[in-house]
């Protein structure tokens, strides 16, 4: 098809896709497959059990290896990342950030200033907008909020 310039090659059990209206291509290989698509600048690629998508038109990308996986998307600057157990996002369009490792999650946000960090049985909350913040780790746990000057402070059983 060369109206807006599309291929289809196929040969045994590799084939192969082109399409060059928005420049896009599709790759497969025996059981390896491979997307290329430039109008827009997004690519997905596909090998064995390893995949990857990138698309840099908003700059998004998708890497897949294995059981690691990473998702960048840096149009609006967000970011996840996965390896493992551990997987990791982070958003920049309003600063908002998590984290999480393991059993260990740490989430931020600074888009109105608000922190979460959460490790192990610990968990922290901070909001700084109109100043709040939420500390909790244990059996302890603490609550500052100055916005209209409240503040609840609580160790153990003692609070």
């Amino acid at each position: 098809c060369s109206g807006r310039s599309c291929y289809f090659l196929c040969s045994g059990r590799s084939c192969y896709f082109f399409c060059s209206g928005r420049s896009c291509c599709f790759f497969c290989s025996g059981r390896s497959c491979y997307f290329l698509c430039s109008g827009r600048s997004c690519y997905f690629f596909c090998s064995g059990r390893s995949c990857y998508f990138l698309c840099c038109g908003r700059s998004c990308y998708f890497l897949r290896s294995g059981r690691s996986c990473y998702f960048l998307c840096s149009g609006r600057s967000c970011y996840f990342l996965c390896s493992g157990r551990s997987c990791y996002f982070l958003c920049s369009g309003r600063s908002c950030y998590f984290l999480c490792s393991g059993r260990s999650c740490y989430f931020l946000c600074s888009g109105r200033s608000c922190c979460f960090l959460c490790s192990g049985r610990s968990c922290y909350f901070l909001c700084s907008g109109r100043s709040c913040y939420f500390l909790c780790s244990g059996g302890s746990c603490c609550f500052f909020c100055s916005g209209r000057s409240c503040y609840f402070l609580c160790c153990g059983r003692s609070c």
